[in-house]
């Protein structure tokens, strides 16, 4: 369906979001500049049902602003950024959490540095589907 839409897609509205995107990586740019780092969730919510789809969980409010499942695509966008996801931990119903580190632009030795610092803090071997209980 996304490749429909986007053949489907004329160029200026191709433009407009090239123009966004542009926007959105000045944006993130200033945030670099006080900031090493950035570590968000890499999903809104658990993981679903694998029966479901993707389009099942977005929706377009009122007010414009997607709402997904996908916690990366802001930073899909603005793709000069280095983005790493770790395992961050396990839901009460042994459900697989992660988390996203993403570092300025060509710094991925920091993105590598700082998700091999979680996993050191958060080892997440034992969190494997084959050995839990």
């Amino acid at each position: 369906a996304l490749m429909d839409a986007g053949l489907a897609m004329d160029a200026v509205s191709f433009a407009r979001i090239d123009q966004l995107r542009t926007r959105m990586w000045h944006q993130v740019c200033e945030v670099f500049q006080t900031h090493h780092a950035l570590l968000c969730p890499t999903m809104a919510q658990p993981a679903p049902l694998n029966t479901t789809r993707d389009g099942d969980f977005e929706h377009v409010d009122a007010d414009g602003r997607l709402h997904g499942l996908d916690m990366t695509a802001v930073f899909n966008m603005v793709g000069q950024c280095p983005a790493l996801s770790v395992p961050s931990g396990m839901t009460a119903a042994g459900l697989p959490t992660a988390a996203q580190v993403i570092t300025p632009r060509f710094n991925d030795p920091l993105a590598l540095r700082i998700g091999a610092a979680i996993e050191a803090r958060r080892p997440w071997m034992q969190w494997s589907p084959d050995r839990l209980p």
